[in-house]
């Protein structure tokens, strides 16, 4: 209960020091008070007086009183400030409410001739920013270009390295072949010195090529071998005895 009468009266004596301080406002503005919005209801508007003769008078509003000091001192009205003596009472009450401007025309220009510089500055930056990557892009399509020359020509090189190899596959098998079928071939003429007298054989092998000779007596058994070479003639005999050492059986 206690709370609820500290809140009506709290919300009483707000409203009462608001209206109390409107009115005193608007009655220091120096506006009759019939003029005054909300106080008009209160207030009623002065009825014009009538002359004698039944003529609406007009009433003419007091004039305010002359201290004694200034109407014994004429010359110092005259050197009172004109500004002074024509600003409204109300003015400096009213003067209160008022905030000052935080800048000043000085200052309003300077700030606008920083921000215009600040704003050139700005578009400067953007416009390098812009040239920058414009210049960058080009760079990266000129690099996704390179890397497709190089795609194409890695896949060239792998193609061309698979065919090279293809390539030696067939001369390794065609040597393969070729030396199956000299191998063969020399087999075939060694039949011929497997029978007979080492002597005559002998005079018979000395007629090919000591690394000839040496390959038909690879195909021999070493004791038919051993036997035709010591059947040489004496001046052959070194001669064909090392091509048969540096043959490979």
């Amino acid at each position: 209960m206690n709370t609820i009468v500290k809140s009506a009266l709290l919300v009483f004596g707000g409203g009462t020091l608001f209206v109390g301080s409107f009115v005193g406002v608007a009655l220091i503005s120096g506006r009759p008070a019939h003029e005054i919005p909300v106080l008009k209801n209160f207030a009623h508007k002065p009825e014009p007086t009538k002359d004698p003769h039944g003529e609406t008078a007009h009433v003419e509003p007091p004039e305010p009183e002359i201290p004694a000091a200034k109407q014994e001192d004429p010359q110092g009205s005259k050197q009172a400030s004109p500004a002074v003596a024509q600003a409204p009472t109300a003015a400096s009450v009213l003067g209160a409410f008022v905030m000052p401007a935080p800048f000043n025309g000085d200052e309003l220009a300077r700030m606008q001739s920083k921000l215009a510089i600040r704003l050139e500055e700005a578009e400067v930056a953007m416009a390098a920013a812009k040239e920058k990557q414009r210049a960058v892009d080009e760079r990266e399509r000129a690099l996704l270009g390179r890397e497709k020359e190089l795609q194409s020509l890695k896949l060239e090189l792998d193609t061309r390295s698979k065919e090279l190899k293809m390539r030696e596959m067939e001369l390794n098998r065609d040597l393969d072949a070729g030396a199956a079928r000299e191998e063969k071939s020399w087999a075939e003429l060694a039949r011929f010195f497997q029978d007979g007298e080492p002597e005559e054989l002998a005079q018979k092998l000395i007629t090919f090529e000591p690394a000839n000779a040496a390959k038909i007596l690879r195909q021999m058994d070493d004791e038919r071998a051993i036997a035709l070479v010591n059947a040489l003639p004496q001046d052959q005999y070194k001669t064909f005895l090392d091509a048969y050492r540096k043959s490979v059986k």
